[in-house]
């Protein structure tokens, strides 16, 4: 896969959680720990930075 696709499957399943969540809580989300949640946050913040390399 190359990175853009990995970007993009980062975004969606980000959108995923997110919608999820606004529903209710997702077990899926509740399974992560506070630090796997911030991380997967962190990861998705910084695919959105403009000029930033893209890690595979």
């Amino acid at each position: 896969m190359d990175s853009i696709d990995n970007v993009n499957l980062l975004a969606d399943f980000y959108e995923l959680l997110k919608k999820r969540l606004s529903r209710d809580e997702s077990k899926l989300w509740r399974g992560l720990t506070k630090s796997e949640q911030e991380e997967l946050l962190l990861a998705f913040e910084e695919s959105e930075k403009p000029g930033q390399p893209n890690r595979s």
